[in-house]
């Protein structure tokens, strides 16, 4: 999976240190086409508000449209791509290294905060009002602040803002709908979950290793990581395995045969078959067609 410090480097043409975690950008029309190709196997945290235009995305198969004051949240494995943009288009996008979130304090926020839309609204994104919206747009542009000029301090500056960013846009999803409280085992469960899952996704795709290794039963995983994501164990790890492959596929030289043993595949033909069904073309046309 490409890591953000790649996006920055390979796709903006940014001198960025490959330690970069967190980032900030103010978008238009060109620059969301010109990272649209490494969108779906970016592995960070993304959240996207429309200032100004009207997007059309694909996430996870659905068509979803995003006009001004709509913020959008990515998360890791999910399938997502860029289908328009009008002309005249903004938008203001911060982005997380994954393994950053996923290691700090900050990690609840980071769930509670990404995953608010699809389970209480029934969308990807949910719409803010221009209050609420300039207020995080505000933040997003504190960070690219802080981006732009030397500051002995930058990184935890960056840092903090990230963290009010989160704390904010919690704050405005209580106030807009209901939002389930978890109790802090089944929190804790899902992030240890999710932090298995990033080390042993491509050795281990069976569920009985995960509540063996959280010492619980299968269906008490389930039925955890269900209702927090809203996603299976097995869809959350199939995609974590499509983004890798993806990434192998455009970002290196192994042949299909080899990138199949490398991600624990029977042979080719399984690979190809899993590529095919989660991805819609075998693995092959979509290294061509990219």
């Amino acid at each position: 999976m490409y890591k953000l410090a790649e996006l920055l480097s390979k796709i903006m043409a940014m001198d960025c240190d490959r330690g970069c975690e967190i980032f900030c950008v103010e978008g238009d029309m060109h620059t969301t086409f010109h990272t649209n190709q490494m969108t779906d196997t970016l592995d960070c945290y993304t959240f996207t508000i429309i200032d100004r235009g009207r997007m059309t995305l694909i996430h996870n198969g659905k068509e979803v449209s995003l006009a001004s004051g709509d913020i959008y949240c990515y998360t890791p494995g999910t399938e997502c791509t860029v289908v328009s943009c009008t002309h005249g288009f903004r938008s203001f996008v911060l982005m997380a290294d994954a393994m950053l979130t996923l290691s700090s304090p900050i990690v609840r926020m980071m769930i509670h905060a990404t995953y608010f839309s699809e389970l209480m609204v029934g969308e990807h994104k949910m719409h803010l009002k221009a209050d609420d919206a300039r207020h995080l747009t505000g933040i997003i542009r504190s960070i690219i602040g802080y981006q732009r000029r030397p500051h002995r301090f930058r990184v935890s500056a960056i840092n903090t803002l990230y963290t009010l960013f989160l704390l904010d846009l919690m704050d405005i999803q209580e106030k807009t709908a209901y939002r389930p409280h978890f109790s802090e085992r089944t929190e804790q469960l899902f992030i240890e979950f999710i932090q298995l899952a990033r080390l042993h996704f491509i050795e281990h795709r069976d569920l009985a290793f995960y509540a063996h290794r959280l010492n619980i039963t299968p269906v008490y995983l389930s039925r955890i990581v269900k209702r927090v994501s809203g996603h299976t164990v097995v869809n959350y790890l199939n995609h974590l395995v499509l983004m890798e492959a993806m990434h192998q596929l455009l970002g290196t030289d192994l042949t299909i045969a080899k990138i199949a043993e490398c991600l624990h595949f029977a042979d080719q033909s399984s690979f190809t078959k899993f590529f095919i069904r989660m991805r819609g073309v075998g693995p092959k046309k979509f290294r061509t067609r990219k």
